[in-house]
């Protein structure tokens, strides 16, 4: 039971984070900045970017980490 449990606990810890993280004063704190650019694109961007990249690979991992598909 508790085994199947930290991959549900996991998953929600890095929503959060990703949540607090693109909204809120800590965006406007870290990611709200044109310079530097990353790979041609602005900061701002990046930030959200790299954000959204990290919240793909967690539901990978998510779903690998559950029942992966099967019924």
């Amino acid at each position: 039971m508790r085994r199947q449990l930290i991959p549900h606990v996991l998953f929600g810890v890095w929503f959060a984070a990703t949540a607090i993280a693109l909204v809120g004063p800590v965006a406007e704190w870290a990611g709200a900045r044109i310079e530097p650019y990353v790979l041609g694109l602005p900061f701002s961007l990046a930030w959200s970017a790299c954000w959204a990249l990290g919240m793909f690979v967690a539901l990978a991992l998510y779903y690998r980490a559950t029942d992966g598909g099967r019924a």
